[in-house]
């Protein structure tokens, strides 16, 4: 689990172009994983 400072950290990361031409590394060692955003009670 990790913690984001807030949510436009978070998409920040995802439409970074260096996270995009990684990720499929991520995607093939993990079979299911999933990228959920919760909201902090």
């Amino acid at each position: 689990m990790v913690e984001w400072p807030n949510f436009q950290a978070f998409t920040n990361l995802i439409s970074d172009p260096d996270y995009q031409a990684i990720s499929h590394l991520r995607e093939e060692a993990i079979d299911d994983s999933l990228l959920i955003r919760l909201k902090k009670l």
